[in-house]
């Protein structure tokens, strides 16, 4: 994968505001060492 690539691809549909911050949040959680 080059730097030029991004991580994700909507390939269907339009993502609302909501339902990209919610996807960027799920990452973000994911990315954090667990406790």
């Amino acid at each position: 994968m080059s730097a030029e690539e991004p991580l994700f691809q909507v390939v269907r549909g339009v993502p609302t505001a909501e339902e990209l911050a919610a996807l960027v949040g799920a990452v973000v959680a994911r990315s954090r060492p667990a406790a």
